[in-house]
């Protein structure tokens, strides 16, 4: 039961993380277009 739960805790870990890299990478493409709008 406890490889159970740890498998989960590991599960919602790379979730979170996957989602925060998608969060980073959505915010540097925002601020790449708008970095090419001022120059």
């Amino acid at each position: 039961m406890p490889d159970q739960a740890s498998k989960i805790v590991t599960l919602l870990g790379s979730l979170c993380e996957g989602s925060y890299n998608a969060m980073v990478k959505a915010i540097t493409t925002q601020i790449r277009q708008v970095t090419k709008r001022i120059t």
